[in-house]
């Protein structure tokens, strides 16, 4: 089918390729002129720029996810502090001492 192009595999883009990216356009050249000599999408492109405008680098993020606050020691013993407090049995209101 003409005027149609394939898609590519999913590839990650290296440190060398973002770093030219971000040169190229520094020195003027346009979008589709920067995808086109890399060999990249288009919106990888413009998303590399857009990055590096708001963060100031291109760097992969190398973390798994967001940073716990707990750690598995504290979370099992709030997790068994709730079950325990699920559990407990309740005097009916006109059992109570006070």
């Amino acid at each position: 089918m003409q005027g149609c192009r394939q898609r590519r595999h999913f590839q990650q883009t290296d440190d060398f390729t973002r770093g030219m990216v971000i040169g190229l356009r520094r020195e003027g050249w346009s979008f589709r002129q920067i995808a086109a000599d890399t060999n990249q999408d288009v919106s990888t492109v413009h998303r590399l720029w857009r990055r590096w405008l708001a963060q100031g680098n291109v760097a992969r993020s190398r973390g798994r996810g967001a940073a716990r606050v707990t750690s598995a020691r504290e979370d099992r013993g709030a997790s068994a502090a709730k079950q325990w407090e699920s559990h407990k049995p309740r005097l009916p209101p006109f059992f109570s001492c006070a």
